[in-house]
Protein backbone atom coordinates (compact mmCIF):
# COMPACT_ATOMS: atom_id res chain seq x y z
CA UNK A 1 0.00 0.00 0.00
CA UNK A 2 2.08 3.19 -1.42
CA UNK A 3 1.43 6.25 0.82
CA UNK A 4 2.46 9.61 0.08
CA UNK A 5 5.07 11.69 2.08
CA UNK A 6 2.57 13.92 3.94
CA UNK A 7 0.77 10.76 4.89
CA UNK A 8 3.98 9.11 6.12
CA UNK A 9 5.23 12.31 8.04
CA UNK A 10 2.01 12.21 9.61
CA UNK A 11 1.80 8.68 10.60
CA UNK A 12 5.20 9.00 12.49
CA UNK A 13 3.94 11.95 13.98
CA UNK A 14 1.29 10.22 15.84
CA UNK A 15 3.48 7.32 16.58
CA UNK A 16 5.09 9.83 19.05
CA UNK A 17 1.89 10.66 20.29
CA UNK A 18 0.32 7.28 20.81
CA UNK A 19 1.81 3.85 21.98
CA UNK A 20 0.16 1.60 19.16
CA UNK A 21 -0.68 3.06 15.55
CA UNK A 22 -1.61 1.59 12.41
CA UNK A 23 -2.53 2.13 8.91
CA UNK A 24 -5.26 0.73 6.70
CA UNK A 25 -6.85 1.19 2.98
CA UNK A 26 -10.55 -0.30 3.04
CA UNK A 27 -11.20 0.96 -0.85
CA UNK A 28 -9.90 3.99 -1.61
CA UNK A 29 -9.73 5.54 1.86
CA UNK A 30 -6.80 5.32 3.77
CA UNK A 31 -7.48 5.32 7.72
CA UNK A 32 -4.21 5.80 10.33
CA UNK A 33 -5.81 4.50 14.18
CA UNK A 34 -4.78 4.06 17.01
CA UNK A 35 -5.77 1.26 19.46
CA UNK A 36 -9.16 0.64 21.59
CA UNK A 37 -8.12 0.91 25.43
CA UNK A 38 -9.77 -1.48 27.88
CA UNK A 39 -12.07 1.40 29.18
CA UNK A 40 -13.03 2.70 25.93
CA UNK A 41 -14.03 -0.89 24.95
CA UNK A 42 -15.89 -1.99 28.71
CA UNK A 43 -18.17 1.67 28.18
CA UNK A 44 -18.82 1.01 24.83
CA UNK A 45 -19.75 -3.02 25.43
CA UNK A 46 -21.51 -2.32 28.25
CA UNK A 47 -23.86 1.05 27.08
CA UNK A 48 -27.34 -0.51 26.18
CA UNK A 49 -28.11 3.47 24.47
CA UNK A 50 -26.91 2.64 21.23
CA UNK A 51 -27.17 -0.42 18.93
CA UNK A 52 -24.39 -2.84 17.11
CA UNK A 53 -24.62 -0.69 13.90
CA UNK A 54 -23.90 2.68 16.35
CA UNK A 55 -21.32 0.92 18.41
CA UNK A 56 -19.41 0.31 15.74
CA UNK A 57 -19.17 3.79 14.48
CA UNK A 58 -18.64 5.11 17.83
CA UNK A 59 -15.45 3.07 17.94
CA UNK A 60 -14.14 3.92 14.83
CA UNK A 61 -14.36 7.82 15.84
CA UNK A 62 -12.93 7.19 19.12
CA UNK A 63 -10.14 5.39 17.43
CA UNK A 64 -9.37 7.37 14.02
CA UNK A 65 -6.66 9.98 14.32
CA UNK A 66 -6.40 10.80 10.25
CA UNK A 67 -8.61 11.57 8.32
CA UNK A 68 -9.83 14.06 10.90
CA UNK A 69 -13.25 14.33 11.44
CA UNK A 70 -14.46 11.67 9.04
CA UNK A 71 -17.74 10.81 8.80
CA UNK A 72 -18.40 7.18 9.67
CA UNK A 73 -22.19 8.02 9.93
CA UNK A 74 -23.05 9.02 5.93
CA UNK A 75 -19.79 7.46 4.68
CA UNK A 76 -20.13 6.31 0.97
CA UNK A 77 -19.01 3.19 1.30
CA UNK A 78 -21.52 1.03 3.00
CA UNK A 79 -20.30 -1.26 5.56
CA UNK A 80 -16.88 0.61 6.24
CA UNK A 81 -17.58 1.07 9.64
CA UNK A 82 -18.08 -2.68 10.51
CA UNK A 83 -14.79 -3.27 8.88
CA UNK A 84 -12.96 -1.21 10.65
CA UNK A 85 -14.00 -1.40 13.72
CA UNK A 86 -13.55 -5.09 13.63
CA UNK A 87 -9.87 -4.39 12.00
CA UNK A 88 -9.49 -2.04 15.18
CA UNK A 89 -10.77 -4.78 17.56
CA UNK A 90 -8.32 -7.48 15.88
CA UNK A 91 -5.62 -4.85 16.43
CA UNK A 92 -6.55 -4.19 20.07
CA UNK A 93 -6.88 -7.86 21.09
CA UNK A 94 -9.66 -7.70 21.65
CA UNK A 95 -11.10 -10.47 19.02
CA UNK A 96 -10.25 -13.21 20.04
CA UNK A 97 -9.66 -14.03 24.00
CA UNK A 98 -6.19 -16.07 23.70
CA UNK A 99 -5.02 -13.17 22.42
CA UNK A 100 -4.39 -11.29 25.39
CA UNK A 101 -3.24 -14.47 27.45
CA UNK A 102 -0.36 -14.83 24.02
CA UNK A 103 0.46 -11.39 24.58
CA UNK A 104 1.06 -11.77 28.07
CA UNK A 105 2.95 -14.73 27.98
CA UNK A 106 5.10 -13.25 25.68
CA UNK A 107 6.51 -10.57 27.94
CA UNK A 108 6.61 -12.74 30.51
CA UNK A 109 8.93 -14.56 28.49
CA UNK A 110 11.30 -11.20 28.24
CA UNK A 111 12.00 -10.61 31.92
CA UNK A 112 14.30 -13.40 31.66
CA UNK A 113 16.66 -11.34 29.89
CA UNK A 114 18.68 -9.38 32.32
CA UNK A 115 18.10 -5.97 30.24
CA UNK A 116 14.20 -6.05 30.84
CA UNK A 117 14.75 -6.81 34.86
CA UNK A 118 17.21 -4.10 34.50
CA UNK A 119 14.33 -1.76 33.17
CA UNK A 120 12.19 -2.85 36.22
CA UNK A 121 14.70 -1.77 39.06
CA UNK A 122 15.51 1.57 37.31
CA UNK A 123 11.43 2.35 37.11
CA UNK A 124 11.08 1.05 40.85
CA UNK A 125 13.78 3.30 42.14
CA UNK A 126 12.93 6.02 39.56
CA UNK A 127 9.13 5.91 39.09
CA UNK A 128 8.79 9.06 37.78
CA UNK A 129 10.31 7.24 34.45
CA UNK A 130 8.10 5.39 33.07
CA UNK A 131 9.04 1.74 31.17
CA UNK A 132 9.12 2.82 27.91
CA UNK A 133 11.07 5.82 28.18
CA UNK A 134 13.39 3.97 30.23
CA UNK A 135 13.81 1.74 27.50
CA UNK A 136 14.56 4.35 24.81
CA UNK A 137 17.61 5.81 26.52
CA UNK A 138 21.46 4.81 25.45
CA UNK A 139 23.36 2.55 27.30
CA UNK A 140 25.91 5.45 29.73
CA UNK A 141 22.56 7.11 31.00
CA UNK A 142 20.77 3.64 31.50
CA UNK A 143 24.30 2.46 33.05
CA UNK A 144 24.20 5.74 35.59
CA UNK A 145 20.75 5.24 36.75
CA UNK A 146 21.03 1.34 37.22
CA UNK A 147 24.29 2.70 39.54
CA UNK A 148 22.28 4.72 41.44
CA UNK A 149 19.08 2.25 41.07
CA UNK A 150 21.19 -0.29 43.06
CA UNK A 151 22.80 2.06 45.66
CA UNK A 152 18.72 3.15 46.41
CA UNK A 153 16.92 0.15 46.79
CA UNK A 154 19.92 -1.41 48.62
CA UNK A 155 20.65 1.31 51.50
CA UNK A 156 17.52 2.93 51.41
CA UNK A 157 15.15 -0.23 51.23
CA UNK A 158 17.52 -3.02 51.68
CA UNK A 159 16.56 -4.59 48.45
CA UNK A 160 19.81 -6.05 46.97
CA UNK A 161 19.97 -6.99 43.16
CA UNK A 162 20.92 -10.12 41.78
CA UNK A 163 20.54 -11.20 38.62
CA UNK A 164 18.64 -14.49 37.41
CA UNK A 165 20.69 -16.86 36.07
CA UNK A 166 19.51 -19.00 33.16
CA UNK A 167 21.25 -22.36 34.40
CA UNK A 168 21.29 -22.38 38.31
CA UNK A 169 24.83 -24.01 39.62
CA UNK A 170 24.39 -26.94 41.78
CA UNK A 171 24.74 -26.26 45.16
CA UNK A 172 27.81 -27.37 46.97
CA UNK A 173 26.52 -30.72 48.55
CA UNK A 174 24.42 -31.19 45.81
CA UNK A 175 25.96 -34.42 43.68
CA UNK A 176 26.06 -36.08 40.40
CA UNK A 177 26.26 -39.17 41.16
CA UNK A 178 22.83 -41.51 41.70
CA UNK A 179 21.75 -42.52 45.20
CA UNK A 180 22.17 -46.13 45.48
CA UNK A 181 20.31 -48.15 48.58
CA UNK A 182 21.95 -51.57 47.46
CA UNK A 183 23.52 -53.49 50.49
CA UNK A 184 26.60 -55.49 50.35
CA UNK A 185 26.00 -58.98 50.92
CA UNK A 186 29.24 -59.33 52.73
CA UNK A 187 28.46 -57.40 55.60
CA UNK A 188 25.23 -55.24 56.88
CA UNK A 189 24.46 -51.27 56.94
CA UNK A 190 24.16 -49.98 60.11
CA UNK A 191 22.07 -46.95 61.21
CA UNK A 192 24.34 -44.36 60.96
CA UNK A 193 25.35 -45.89 57.29
CA UNK A 194 28.34 -47.07 58.17
CA UNK A 195 29.39 -51.13 57.73
CA UNK A 196 29.27 -53.76 60.43
CA UNK A 197 31.49 -56.61 60.15
CA UNK A 198 30.55 -59.92 60.51
CA UNK A 199 31.62 -61.13 64.27
CA UNK A 200 34.68 -63.65 63.43
CA UNK A 201 35.80 -66.31 66.42
CA UNK A 202 39.24 -64.32 66.69
CA UNK A 203 36.94 -61.62 67.01
CA UNK A 204 34.79 -63.17 69.80
CA UNK A 205 37.79 -64.21 71.61
CA UNK A 206 39.38 -60.40 71.55
CA UNK A 207 36.03 -59.07 72.81
CA UNK A 208 36.04 -61.84 75.59
CA UNK A 209 39.79 -60.60 76.64
CA UNK A 210 38.21 -56.94 76.64
CA UNK A 211 35.36 -57.45 78.78
CA UNK A 212 35.24 -61.25 80.83
CA UNK A 213 32.45 -59.85 82.87
CA UNK A 214 29.87 -60.28 80.09
CA UNK A 215 28.63 -63.35 79.49
CA UNK A 216 28.28 -63.39 75.46
CA UNK A 217 27.63 -67.19 74.94
CA UNK A 218 24.25 -66.38 76.44
CA UNK A 219 23.77 -62.85 75.25
CA UNK A 220 20.76 -62.51 72.92
CA UNK A 221 22.09 -60.53 70.23
CA UNK A 222 24.85 -63.46 70.12
CA UNK A 223 22.94 -65.94 69.61
CA UNK A 224 19.57 -65.00 67.19
CA UNK A 225 20.92 -60.90 66.27
CA UNK A 226 18.26 -58.08 66.72
CA UNK A 227 15.17 -60.84 66.27
CA UNK A 228 16.06 -62.39 69.75
CA UNK A 229 16.28 -59.09 71.58
CA UNK A 230 12.42 -58.51 70.51
CA UNK A 231 11.40 -61.43 71.37
CA UNK A 232 12.60 -61.40 75.30
CA UNK A 233 9.51 -60.26 77.44
CA UNK A 234 11.75 -57.58 79.65
CA UNK A 235 12.30 -55.60 76.45
CA UNK A 236 10.28 -53.05 76.04
CA UNK A 237 9.85 -52.37 71.95
CA UNK A 238 8.12 -48.90 72.54
CA UNK A 239 9.92 -45.48 71.22
CA UNK A 240 11.27 -44.38 74.72
CA UNK A 241 9.19 -40.80 74.55
CA UNK A 242 5.70 -42.87 73.93
CA UNK A 243 6.67 -44.85 77.15
CA UNK A 244 4.53 -45.16 80.36
CA UNK A 245 6.21 -44.49 83.73
CA UNK A 246 6.87 -48.01 85.12
CA UNK A 247 7.18 -49.62 81.58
Amino acid sequence: MAISQDLTEIYIQFQQDYRNVFLCKLGDQVFIYRSLTRKEYNLLAENEDFNDFQKEELLCQTCTLWPKQFDFENCDEGGLPSLLSREILQKSLFDDPQSFKKVLNFYRNELNELENQVTCMINEAFPEHDIEEIENWDIEKTAKYLSRAEWKLFHLRGIPFVAQQQSPAPLPFQSNQPVTTEISSKSEATIRGGKKEALTPEKLRELKQKFPGIRWEEDAIMQSGIDGILDQESISTVAPAMRVPGE
